[in-house]
C-alpha cells in the first residue's frame, strides 16, 4: 500500500488585515489550509482577494494578523528575525513576475547569491549554479548579463536562482505574467518538469486556468477564503 502524500506545509486560522485611516481591510479571513510535499499547486482568483499577500505570508515575507504557518510541524512565526530568516534561505524558494536579476552579474553570478550569502565558497557555488543553469537548458548562457537575455531566459535565472539552495518549496508569484504566450508556456513546463525531477514543491499564483490546469491541484481564492 503506497504511503499517504506527507504534509510539508500546514496553515491554521490564518488572518491578514490592513488599516487605512479609520477603515480595516480583511484581506484572508480564517484559512485551514495543507500543502503536500512535492505537489505543483495553483492559486487562482481575481485581481484583489489576496492571493499574493497569501503567498507572501506562506513564504514568510509577511505576518500574519493571526492563525500559524507550520513548516514541518514547526511554527516558523515563533522564530526570531535573523534564525527565521536562516530558514527561509534553507527551505524556500522564491521567483517572482518580475525577474529581480541584478544588472551588472552574470547569469551564474546572478543564480549563485543564495549560496554566497550563505557563506558557501564561490568555487563550490558555481560549481552548484553551472549545475542548475544545465537544468534549465542555460548552459551556453552563464557568462552573459541579464541584458544580453531574453524574457524567457531572463525567468529561467530566476528559477535558477531560487533552485539554488535546493529548497523543499518554491514559491512563484504570475511567473510567466510578463512573457508572452508561447515563452510563458515553456517556462510552465520547464517548472513542470523541475518538480518531477526534484520533488521540490512549486505553489505559484497565476492568472492563466490553462496553465493552472496542469497542476496537481487548484485552488481559488475567493473574499479571504479558499476553495480547493
Amino acid at each position: 500500500m503506497p504511503d499517504s502524500p506527507r504534509v510539508l506545509i500546514e496553515v491554521r486560522g490564518l488572518t491578514k488585515s490592513f488599516r487605512t485611516g479609520q477603515k480595516t481591510i480583511d484581506v484572508l479571513k480564517g484559512i485551514d489550509f495543507q500543502i503536500l510535499a512535492g505537489e505543483m499547486l495553483a492559486i487562482c482568483g481575481a485581481s484583489g482577494v489576496g492571493k499574493s499577500t497569501f503567498l507572501h505570508i506562506l513564504g514568510t515575507l509577511e505576518n500574519p494578523t493571526s492563525g500559524r504557518v507550520l513548516y514541518e510541524g514547526k511554527d516558523v512565526f515563533a522564530l526570531n528575525g535573523n534564525t527565521l530568516s536562516d530558514f527561509r534561505s534553507r527551505f524556500m524558494g522564491f521567483v517572482f513576475q518580475f525577474h529581480h536579476l541584478l544588472p551588472e552579474f552574470t547569469a551564474v553570478e546572478n543564480v549563485i547569491m543564495p549560496s554566497l550569502i550563505a557563506g558557501h565558497s564561490r568555487g563550490e557555488s558555481i560549481k552548484r549554479g553551472l549545475a542548475i543553469l544545465a537544468e534549465v537548458g542555460l548552459t551556453d548562457r552563464a557568462d552573459h548579463k541579464p541584458g544580453e537575455l531574453s524574457g524567457g531566459e531572463q525567468q529561467r535565472v530566476a528559477i535558477a536562482r531560487a533552485l539554488c539552495m535546493n529548497p523543499k518549496v518554491v514559491f512563484a508569484d504570475e511567473p510567466t505574467g510578463n512573457l508572452d504566450t508561447t515563452t510563458g508556456e515553456a517556462v510552465h513546463q520547464l517548472l513542470m518538469k523541475l518538480n518531477r525531477e526534484r520533488g521540490v514543491a512549486f505553489v505559484f499564483v497565476t492568472h492563466n486556468e490553462k496553465l493552472a490546469g496542469k497542476s496537481d491541484r487548484i485552488i481559488h481564492m475567493v473574499d479571504g477564503k479558499i476553495f480547493d
